[in-house]
């Protein structure tokens, strides 16, 4: 069977950008503001 060829990158971004948002909940960085700069 053919896959699509952008199958394998697609499943990558979802997968991180499901993972980050995950991340969000975590204990350590619940409620609390996130760097945005190299400063902070």
């Amino acid at each position: 069977a053919q896959i699509w060829d952008g199958l394998p990158m697609m499943f990558i971004a979802v997968l991180s950008f499901v993972t980050g948002i995950i991340v969000l909940f975590l204990p350590e960085t619940q409620g609390r503001h996130l760097p945005q700069t190299l400063e902070e």
